[in-house]
């Protein structure tokens, strides 16, 4: 007897999530949920966003009418399937996301003369190609490479404003007295970008100074801010200024009882009615969050606003989607 995931008690979704922890069996039914009774728009989005999740190319062998060329070329794990159909990269942007693709090493370095190379600068499995082909390096590019830090901090006076998105620096004296140094060229925001520096007690110092006293708790102390009522409070009236692409890189928020709870409040409520759903943050890091899609309050949300759902962002969430047929 086939009964839909949905249909189930809540006692037992609750018993299936925490103790079963979503196998395959659970993740098909899950899937047949949120596809059944999708438009052909939607399901078509759908497989657009599985051409760009890893774990999805069993799926892509098995139906080959699904590849889309313009999208297989971001996936990591995608070599096999690409290098058995080489005459599909036929665009510039196709070598550009080739170029910055760091499961396509094999392709790039026997196609130097097609790469770009501002994108082969930016990909973190490439070093060795930049290192023996200093000619096709790109600072403004290179400086976003994290396995770039020893390229980076022999050349120091080839930096920009950029090396602050790089989320190795904390770990390289050069690099974090460098930013240390030239404080005053950075703004808020780009420091804001790089958790990892504001263990700095210089740029530390600064942000007590400028930021209000909740974003400076979060930051500094993210396992208790997001189980403390203040944080709960100023979230619950402010939900629609809150930058919650950067509040999601947090593993502690999603974890957090507090935030599950505020979450359900801000959807239950009927408040994003006046939000633009394809705009909202909160909304989209929902469906891409690994931590949220397990959990069956969430799964309840996502339910019960099938009709919200953008079908290419769900289908690249890795954990929901991973060693399935469908």
């Amino acid at each position: 007897m086939n009964i839909k995931f949905s249909y189930l008690p809540e006692c037992i979704k609750h018993y299936i999530f925490t103790f079963i922890r979503i196998p395959q069996v659970l993740k098909k039914h899950i899937i047949d949920d949120l596809l059944s009774n999708i438009s052909n728009k939607d399901r078509n989005y759908f497989w657009l966003g599985l051409n760009h999740n890893i774990n999805s190319i069993d799926l892509l062998k098995k139906y080959k009418h699904k590849i889309s060329w313009s999208h297989i070329f971001n996936n990591t794990n995608a070599c096999d399937i690409i290098e058995n159909n080489m005459n599909y990269i036929n665009t510039i942007s196709a070598w550009e996301n080739i170029s910055n693709n760091s499961g396509l090493i094999n392709i790039i370095e026997k196609n130097l003369d097609k790469i770009n190379n501002f994108s082969l600068n930016t990909n973190k499995s490439a070093i060795n190609i930049i290192k023996q082909n200093p000619n096709k390096i790109i600072w403004s590019a290179l400086v976003f490479n994290e396995s770039a830090i020893e390229i980076l901090e022999n050349n120091l006076d080839k930096l920009d404003t950029n090396i602050i998105y790089n989320k190795n620096i904390y770990n390289s004296i050069k690099l974090r007295t460098y930013v240390e140094q030239n404080i005053n060229n950075f703004s808020i925001q780009e420091l804001l970008k790089n958790k990892d520096m504001i263990k700095s007690k210089i740029i530390n110092d600064i942000l007590k100074e400028i930021l209000n006293e909740i974003d400076y708790f979060i930051i500094n102390d993210p396992n208790e801010a997001f189980e403390s009522d203040i944080i709960y409070t100023y979230f619950k009236n402010n939900f629609n200024i809150i930058n919650w692409s950067y509040i999601f890189e947090y593993d502690e928020f999603i974890k957090s009882k507090k935030m599950i709870e505020l979450i359900q409040y801000i959807f239950s409520t009927n408040n994003l009615c006046e939000y633009n759903w394809c705009e909202n943050d909160l909304w989209n890091q929902i469906l891409k969050c690994p931590y949220s899609i397990i959990t069956p309050e969430i799964y309840s949300i996502i339910c019960d606003n099938k009709n919200n759902i953008d079908y290419f962002i769900l289908a690249n969430n890795k954990n929901l989607f991973s060693n399935i047929n469908i």
